[in-house]
């Protein structure tokens, strides 16, 4: 089939078995071929294809609502929902998003980027839906173990006549794998595979209300052998564990469950990276999110130079002298592989702790582990950490705990959209009390940020983006209170930025006729009020440059100092307001659109060093 030709999904309805299947193996092939070219999430695509054509060919949409939890793994739904042409766009600016979005399609109707949201958008969808149509939501084993699930879950339990259909996708992986009570409860659920295939095989046999008879008496007897089913003791019924990725099943039991008219969880069992082996085979969740890769090899293809290492890659490495000289513990909720800790986790499990997708537990376990005299450093992605606002500021930073708190993918983020931006977690660590935030440039500075972090005995944020910069600490240096640094002279005008911004904002002015002095503010909070006055009292225009929100920034900061202090100044702030939301591209293109771009550092400078 030309999936390219694909306007709706109404033509699911007019095909065969032998048709529906012909398609997902298509659509394996298609997801395959564009994903090598433009990255994106493989895996958990590959894995629930045939579970979305049957979604597509039993339930009426978009009268019925399909919700997919996160979305990274709804590239069949925007396939069938007639945007396979637009796949070669895949993550770029203006192009196809790598998530659920509104704007695209009436198919959308559900969008986060983060886990564990889509059972409570079901509780509303549900509240809301006077015409009773059906609202379904996909789901991974690792995103229902999140509280926020639970929540909506046990809520959802005591709504009258509703019908929630919950289609619990198990492929016993988040990222990696998955792990917790929950995943182990799941592990028994499946039982044994003679259960599973016994289990299909009573699907594809016999009719509907055989099978329901079946069902009930299976029920019982796997009541006694188990004792427990979470979902059944909630209240819902459960069916499962069934095959995810046999087309024949998930129709037959999708059209049961829309059938039924009550409050259903079904268990499918599905393969993470079905059809593409080397996904298949992946147990570290490489092939989960990937950028561009040579098929044949499962090799990335990286513009990057030889020496060039990741920020997460180098934190890491001085992680793990941390864990095995000063016996730190290390968690992490679900991003062992972002962070790059999986050989540290492999070497010391006792140490290096993935508490699954769980940001909440993540943060007060760390500060827990710190009020009881214990080392900790706490990995998030800076988007992340917004669902752990709460605890951070009430478990951490109001209680001065000693947590090195480790923030990954800060600033303008390539390819995520909107829900993936780092450009609030200054604005939200500037707002509590005790933290202490830097964003290191270089590998030198991030090997000192972290010595200084172990040194002093309050809580810090160690925050970087998701760039390469060199393996070399030929530099480096030492770190006794908050210090910003003198790059580069200039009587000019005073360009003040950190991180990774410095060397764009250099590679900026670097043919500019003016004498520019360049300010590393590798400390934003507390400002290095020393240097501050230093500069303010030259009396030279000041140019503040960010890649986050500017509320709450470093510039925010700093104009609070300007103000307290009485200085008179010229001075101009370049960052994003409270009010952007950051759409999918990378992130050249997010800067040109959002005047952060050389071009338009380059004017600020100009219209500072305008004589009135």
């Amino acid at each position: 089939m030309n999936l390219l030709e694909i306007k709706d999904p109404s033509f699911l309805k007019t095909l065969s078995k032998k048709e529906l299947i012909s398609l997902a193996n298509d659509i394996r092939f298609f997801l395959v071929e564009n994903v090598s070219k433009t990255g994106g999430h493989l895996s958990s695509n590959l894995g629930v294809v045939e579970l979305t054509i049957a979604m597509h060919t039993i339930f009426d949409t978009p009268n019925d609502k399909l919700i997919f939890d996160v979305g990274h793994q709804c590239y069949t739904h925007k396939i069938l929902t007639g945007r396979a042409n637009q796949f070669n766009t895949l993550r770029k600016y203006q192009g196809l998003t790598g998530f659920i979005n509104k704007n695209e399609s009436i198919y959308d109707v559900w969008e986060s980027g983060h886990s564990s949201t889509s059972l409570s958008a079901q509780c509303g969808m549900l509240l809301a839906n006077e015409s009773k149509n059906k609202v379904v939501v996909l789901i991974g084993d690792s995103s229902i173990a999140n509280g926020t699930a639970f929540e909506a879950l046990n809520y959802m339990a005591t709504l009258k006549n509703t019908a929630p259909i919950i289609i619990l996708n198990d492929n016993k992986m988040s990222i990696s794998k998955s792990v917790g009570a929950i995943s182990r409860s799941f592990s028994k659920l499946r039982s044994t595979k003679f259960y599973q295939k016994t289990n299909n095989a009573l699907v594809k046999i016999f009719p509907r209300f055989i099978r329901t008879i079946c069902h009930r008496i299976k029920t019982s007897i796997k009541g006694l052998i188990l004792k427990e089913n979470i979902f059944e003791d909630m209240g819902y019924d459960y069916m499962g564990p069934y095959d995810g990725n046999d087309l024949s099943v998930c129709l037959k039991i999708l059209k049961s469950a829309k059938e039924l008219n009550k409050p259903c969880v079904l268990h499918f069992v599905t393969k993470k990276g079905k059809g593409y082996k080397l996904a298949e085979e992946d147990k570290n969740g490489n092939y989960h999110g990937i950028g561009p890769f040579d098929i044949k090899t499962g090799i990335a293809i990286k513009n990057t130079l030889p020496n060039q290492k990741s920020f997460s890659y180098l934190s890491a490495k001085i992680i793990t002298k941390l864990v095995e000289e000063k016996d730190y513990y290390v968690i992490t909720p679900a991003m062992i592989k972002g962070s790059e800790l999986d050989t540290l986790q492999s070497k010391y499990p006792h140490k290096v702790l993935d508490v699954g997708i769980a940001e909440e537990h993540a943060t007060i376990m760390a500060s827990s582990l710190a009020q009881n005299h214990k080392k900790v450093v706490l990995m998030l992605y800076s988007t992340f950490s917004q669902r752990a606002y709460d605890y951070i500021l009430n478990d951490i930073a109001r209680t001065n705990s000693h947590v090195i708190i480790v923030l990954d993918r800060c600033d303008l983020v390539s390819g995520d959209g909107s829900t993936h931006q780092g450009i609030y977690d200054i604005s939200m660590f500037s707002s509590m009390p005790n933290i202490t935030i830097l964003a290191p440039k270089d590998y030198s500075e991030l090997i000192a940020s972290f010595i200084y972090a172990d040194k002093i005995s309050s809580p810090v944020a160690i925050r970087y983006s998701k760039a390469y910069i060199e393996e070399d600490n030929s530099s480096l240096i030492t770190l006794e209170k908050p210090t910003w640094f003198t790059l580069k002279q200039g009587s000019d005008l005073t360009i003040i930025t950190y991180g990774n911004n410095i060397n764009y904002v250099l590679e900026a002015i670097k043919d500019l006729p003016y004498n520019i002095e360049v300010i590393d503010a590798l400390f934003i909070n507390p400002l290095d009020e020393d240097k501050l006055k230093e500069i303010l009292e030259n009396n030279k225009p000041i140019l503040i440059y960010e890649n986050v929100i500017k509320q709450g920034s470093l510039s925010s900061l700093i104009y609070s100092y300007i103000i307290e202090n009485n200085y008179q100044v010229k001075i101009k702030s370049m960052g994003l307001d409270k009010n952007t939301i950051v759409p999918t591209g990378d992130i050249e293109s997010l800067r040109k659109l959002f005047n952060l771009d050389k071009d338009s550092i380059i004017k600020n400078i100009e219209t500072l060093l305008k004589k009135i």
